[in-house]
């Protein structure tokens, strides 16, 4: 199966998303670009267009929307996330999230 463009919300401790010692939940949503199944697990990716000198800058820019597309991804389709990516534009490569 192949999801695109999948809208996911998730409740989130604050202190997951933010620098701060607050663990109240609140409401983040989002829409993860591209979400297949792949041996029964998902991989997530999403596409990106900033101009970027490496992949690690990218990676470094969308960790925290990649960790919340993870565990809101897992949430929605009830299967484990195995691989989380960018794919970079500018870099015509793909970055792995870890």
């Amino acid at each position: 199966a192949v999801y695109r463009e999948l809208k996911v919300t998730s409740l989130i401790p604050a202190c997951e998303l933010e620098n701060t010692d607050f663990d109240d939940k609140i409401l983040v949503q989002g829409i993860a670009d591209c979400i297949f199944e792949e041996d029964g697990e998902l991989v997530l990716v999403d596409y990106k267009t900033d101009y970027v000198k490496t992949a690690d800058e990218l990676l470094d820019l969308y960790k925290k929307q990649l960790a919340f597309y993870k565990i809101a991804a897992q949430k929605t389709l009830k299967k484990p996330v195995k691989q989380a990516l960018l794919y970079s534009f500018s870099l015509s490569e793909e970055c792995v999230y870890k």
